[in-house]
């Protein structure tokens, strides 16, 4: 079944199944998250604060009733005391009124704890009317003792002893009051603890519920992973060992499957690509044994494969015509023939343009010594060659300036042989050692020329003066 399937269906199967299992968690998680987070709420938000404001009623109810026991001592004499305990009296009394109104603020949810509530609160009314009665008569004590009265005088006996009895009589109240706000607070404490119960509860069925679907989930996970991975990795495990033989340069190698996903897909059309491998092999082949004849013909006009071998057949053919075409021409000495660079592209015209150059570089050098050598054949000496001649090229350059400067050498001394003759130096003679070769035989010649003409002719002249003068000489011998 799954061989008939594509696998986008087999993946997007596998995916929905696991977004259904995942939904189904999330929905027992969120539902779970939800109830533990109104329990958590109910405790964190309305029963610790309940209680912690019951604390802080009782707390400043202790603390004012501290404060007036000790205020209604009438032998407390000390300003700074005094003041400091209605300073904490106050503020006792502030944060009481704070206690209650905070606690009051929080929502009652049954109605025990609303009775309790409304007990608590009545006899802390009963208390707090008790505990002004007493603060009254703390005041009155103040005032007499202000106005200079001595603490054993009847009258401030007096209402010390008033004070004393209303503080005694307000005791009852305190209590009272102290196990109201205890019994308020208790079943805060017991709400609360009744809501972590049930947050327990509720984590442990949505532990185990989670528990249960995560591994209904892994293992259809794993069962899909399994069935999805074997029907797509056989079969390109098959063509990575096909790639790889092709790699190796082996395309003698064969892709079959029957499956109609697109993993059968790609095994048949890289079962095409292995046929025109080969074709293109063979035909790469004969081009590489020189075999130009050879005919590659594309499948379509995407491929690029194919185009390019039989463009890169063709470029060779017009390579090797337009170098024959160059050595016909060199072997018939028509040495101006050039190929035509513009024809090919990339390195195929670098290699006609290199040609080009090769012979540039070659024969223009050689024309110039054909011309250099052709003036000194007719007798016009030219100026030595400035060109640049490379590597071994520069010998004839040498050479050819060697030559020029012997037979200007050889051209100057028989100028200067010439002059000196002319002006009757008859004794002036070239350097030969000058010279090189032949032309140092033709210098020394010269010398030797005018030696054997010279010498008679002095002799002839030294005869005829001694004549001249009435001696006559011997015979020339």
């Amino acid at each position: 079944m799954l061989g008939r399937l594509k696998i986008g269906a087999k993946l997007a199967g596998g995916f929905l199944l696991l977004a259904i299992l995942t939904l189904v968690i999330g929905i027992n998680g969120f539902g779970s998250l939800g109830r533990m987070g109104d329990h958590i709420e109910d405790i964190g938000g309305n029963r610790l604060p309940g209680v912690d404001a019951l604390g802080d009623l009782a707390t400043a109810q202790a603390a004012i009733t501290a404060a007036e026991r000790t205020l209604i001592n009438p032998f407390l004499t000390d300003a700074a005391q005094i003041k400091s305990l209605h300073a904490r009296l106050d503020a006792s009394m502030a944060q009481a009124d704070d206690a209650v109104k905070r606690y009051e603020a929080l929502p009652m949810y049954d109605d025990e704890e609303k009775t309790a509530w409304k007990t608590a609160k009545a006899d802390w009314d009963a208390w707090r009317a008790a505990s002004s009665d007493i603060q009254a008569l703390v005041l009155e004590q103040d005032h007499l003792a202000a106005a200079g009265v001595d603490a054993m005088d009847p009258k401030s006996l007096a209402v010390g002893r008033r004070a004393f009895a209303a503080s005694m009589a307000a005791r009852p109240a305190y209590l009272k009051s102290q196990a109201s706000l205890v019994a308020v607070s208790n079943i805060n404490a017991k709400r609360a603890e009744t809501g972590r119960r049930a947050a327990s509860e509720d984590a442990a069925r949505s532990r185990s519920l989670f528990l249960i679907i995560l591994g209904a989930a892994l293992a259809s996970a794993v069962a899909l992973a399994v069935t999805l991975t074997r029907s797509i990795v056989k079969p390109l495990r098959a063509m990575t060992a096909a790639a790889g033989r092709i790699a190796e340069g082996d395309v003698d190698v064969e892709t079959r499957s029957n499956s109609r996903d697109e993993t059968g897909d790609l095994m048949r059309a890289f079962g095409v690509i292995v046929e025109s491998t080969r074709q293109q092999a063979a035909a790469a082949d004969s081009i590489a044994a020189g075999d130009l004849s050879v005919r590659i013909e594309a499948r379509s006009s995407k491929d690029v494969l194919a185009i390019s071998m039989a463009r890169v057949a063709e470029t060779l053919r017009a390579l090797i015509a337009e170098e024959k075409a160059l050595s016909e021409a060199a072997v018939a000495g028509r040495l101006a023939v050039r190929g035509d660079a513009s024809r090919f592209e990339g390195g195929y015209r670098e290699i006609v343009q290199g040609v080009n150059d090769t012979l540039d570089a070659v024969i223009g050098p050689v024309n110039v010594a054909a011309a250099i050598v052709d003036r000194i054949g007719k007798g016009d000496i030219p100026e030595k060659i400035t060109d640049d001649f490379r590597g071994d090229l520069n010998v004839v350059k040498t050479a050819l300036n060697a030559c020029i400067d012997a037979v200007n050498a050889l051209v100057t001394d028989a100028n200067m042989l010439s002059q000196a003759a002319v002006e009757g130096r008859l004794e002036t003679r070239a350097d030969a050692t000058k010279h090189q070769g032949d032309f140092r035989k033709v210098v020394q010649g010269v010398n030797d020329t005018l030696d054997a003409v010279i010498g008679p002719l002095n002799v002839a002249a030294g005869a005829i003066d001694r004549i001249g003068q009435g001696e006559i000489p011997e015979k020339i011998t």
